[in-house]
């Protein structure tokens, strides 16, 4: 005995793929995307909190080095030198003043 088999007619098959689902929803994309740039939006203060501290630390580790390499130079020299930092540039300067000159070189 062979059996007949049905086939589903195209209203059945059409209805089977609607309730088929096997993805994300417009409502779920557009969530996740909110929710990301909520995140975003709480991070970026953060970052640039950090950079500005880490510049900080460099711009401080970068003085004590002058400060201390001038030091250094001076015992060695056996005579005065000095750090000139000028604000208006960001820049500093080592100058010294050798033994008989009255103003300080570079």
């Amino acid at each position: 005995m062979t059996q007949a088999q049905e086939y589903p007619d195209s209203r059945e098959l059409a209805a089977r793929a609607l309730r088929n689902d096997s993805g994300y929803s417009l409502v779920e994309l557009i969530f996740a995307v909110v929710i990301s740039l909520i995140l975003t939006a709480i991070a970026v203060p953060a970052v640039g909190s950090v950079l500005n501290n880490y510049r900080l630390q460099g711009a401080v580790a970068n003085a004590t080095w002058a400060i201390q390499s001038t030091r250094y130079q001076a015992l060695m020299a056996g005579y005065p030198y000095q750090v000139v930092f000028t604000k208006a540039s960001s820049q500093y300067q080592i100058q010294n003043l050798p033994t008989g000159a009255t103003t300080y070189a570079n």
